[in-house]
């Protein structure tokens, strides 16, 4: 468990520079490359080191969002947690392997592929809506809304994915503890692991602003793609 642990941190570490640093890439990094070590850190865990971070970066960003989003960020993500709650109730521990690797590789590959999207309400609500259940399921709240938010300006960013991360990761964990899946191993295991935030977080913030957003997106893409892809075929 020492040598898991200590890895599992350097993973969380990594993953929460970039969060720091650009605004995206915690879970999209974490979340494969955690699977791939036990997937008993995924999702509970990982969703309250999301919170711990999130809440360090929104209390830094507040002024960038824009509170015209919130609403239906809000709607899309209350339902899409309860669907997703209800579809993790048929999963074994196999099939949620497979679920977590097929949803990065198809979020890895819409990212390349998807020209940049303007954002309004309904496309808000509908990323939010698989948001929440991809965030419940595999505690990634993020890739169906990078899509929408990926060329915004970092600052902006930063700050609504913290407010979605929050809202959602405890209204996740809320329904995974209602479901029976949350315990007081799954909160030990989040617990453990907040070192790696705050590192993470020190080393990102400090590093804010020198790394290439473009060169940033590519290679969490890369690493995002590569893990989920492993971790699918592992699975399979």
């Amino acid at each position: 468990m020492t040598l898991e642990l200590l890895v599992a941190n350097a993973v969380i570490f990594v993953a929460a520079v970039l969060q720091a640093a650009t605004g995206i890439g915690f879970a999209m990094v974490a979340v494969p490359l955690l699977a791939l070590i036990n997937l008993a850190w995924i999702p509970a865990p990982m969703l309250i080191c999301n919170i711990v971070l999130s809440v360090i970066l929104m209390s830094r960003g507040r002024a960038a969002l824009d509170p015209t989003e919130g609403p239906p960020l809000v709607v899309g993500l209350t339902l899409g947690t309860f669907a997703g709650a209800g579809v993790l109730t048929l999963f074994d521990e196999r099939w949620l392997g497979v679920s977590i690797g097929a949803i990065i590789v198809v979020a890895v590959t819409a990212s390349l592929a998807t020209p940049p999207i303007r954002i309004n309400r309904p496309r808000l609500l509908a990323g939010a809506t698989l948001g929440g259940a991809t965030g419940i399921i595999s505690a990634m709240h993020g890739p169906p809304l990078v899509l929408l938010y990926q060329r915004e300006r970092p600052e902006k960013v930063r700050a609504t994915m913290a407010g979605v991360f929050i809202f959602g990761s405890l209204l996740a964990l809320g329904s995974l503890w209602l479901a029976g899946f949350l315990g007081w191993e799954q909160i030990w295991r989040g617990l453990i692991l907040l070192p790696g935030v705050a590192l993470g977080y020190l080393v990102g913030r400090a590093l804010g602003g020198r790394m290439t957003p473009g060169a940033v997106r590519y290679a969490m893409l890369g690493v995002s793609g590569a893990a989920g892809l492993a971790l699918l075929i592992k699975s399979l």
